[in-house]
């Protein structure tokens, strides 16, 4: 049996991305995208076969931004039950501008699998602490 997306995350992040507009400025961006194959840190995530993602996120005057993404995955794990097909993705972030060309990044990312990938559950967070 597949898991649905229903942690406590996943529904406040829904709540902010709702009403956040209403309570100060912000610029929505969303996106949906087809692959040929969802290449991710070396391996594929899609067994080498096309993927659907789709991306919505704000991005406040502040340097704050929340949002989340969406892909198909196919880890080739077809022996084992209750196998993933969704990756989830809520994340948040600050953005900070250091100087003209040079910004600082703080962000986490909540990856959220709607079933297990080889067996076992697999949800896990990441973060970020990037200068570019």
């Amino acid at each position: 049996m597949e898991k649905p997306f229903n942690n406590l995350a996943s529904l406040l992040l829904f709540l902010l991305l709702s009403f956040s507009t209403a309570i100060c400025h912000a610029e929505l961006n969303a996106s949906l995208t087809g692959t040929t194959d969802y290449f991710w840190r070396g391996y594929s995530k899609s067994d080498k076969k096309p993927s659907i993602q789709a991306n919505i996120d704000y991005e406040f005057k502040t340097g704050f931004y929340l949002g989340s993404f969406l892909s198909s995955v196919n880890f080739a794990d077809h022996s084992f039950e209750n196998r993933s097909k969704l990756e989830f993705r809520p994340y948040v972030g600050y953005a900070y501008r250091i100087a003209r060309d040079w910004r600082f990044n703080v962000e986490w990312n909540r990856y959220i699998y709607n079933g297990n990938i080889f067996g076992r559950q697999a949800d896990y967070n990441e973060f970020y602490f990037v200068t570019h």
